[in-house]
């Protein structure tokens, strides 16, 4: 049973690394907030593809949709624990204040860690101000970067070495 499960899941990240992964969702809530971000799917230091999207977010729901408004990323804290789902998928935390750099956030990203069997070491940065900003894939050492900015990149050696940790 475990093995189709993972199979399962490891089909569904290959999927939202190459961005088809379609999520349909609604937010009702009237707090909701935009921004602009870019998506870098990079192996290494090597960029493979590069995309735009935008950011709608509440204090619970972060969603990253392309400009056709197909979503591509949606990802729900759980407030008051210490997990959060990045579509079904469900991370906990697993490092508070791991990464820090004040050209990006005023806030420390905190580390949360898959918690599957065959996927334990998957990860992601995020803090609530500033969203998601990193989901690294150890397998294939790919992750995807999402930033506010094309000068923020230069941090993507600085965010793999930490994740390598």
């Amino acid at each position: 049973m475990y093995k189709n499960v993972s199979k399962h899941l490891k089909k569904n990240i290959l999927l939202l690394i190459i961005g088809v992964l379609t999520i349909n969702c609604k937010n009702n809530n009237g707090d909701n907030q935009s921004d602009s971000r870019l998506l870098y799917y990079a192996v290494k230091d090597s960029i493979i593809n590069q995309s735009e999207m935008l950011l709608n977010y509440t204090s619970e729901e972060y969603v990253y949709s392309k400009s056709n408004d197909s979503i591509i990323l949606n990802l729900s804290l759980l407030k008051n624990t210490d997990k959060l789902y990045l579509g079904a998928d469900l991370f906990e935390l697993s490092e508070k204040n791991k990464y820090l750099n004040l050209d990006i956030s005023n806030k420390s990203f905190d580390l949360y860690q898959i918690k599957y069997l065959d996927l334990e070491k998957t990860q992601i940065l995020f803090n609530e101000d500033y969203g998601l900003l990193n989901i690294y894939y150890p397998e294939w050492k790919a992750q995807l970067l999402i930033l506010k900015n094309k000068s923020e990149f230069r941090v993507n050696n600085d965010i793999l070495r930490i994740m390598e940790d």
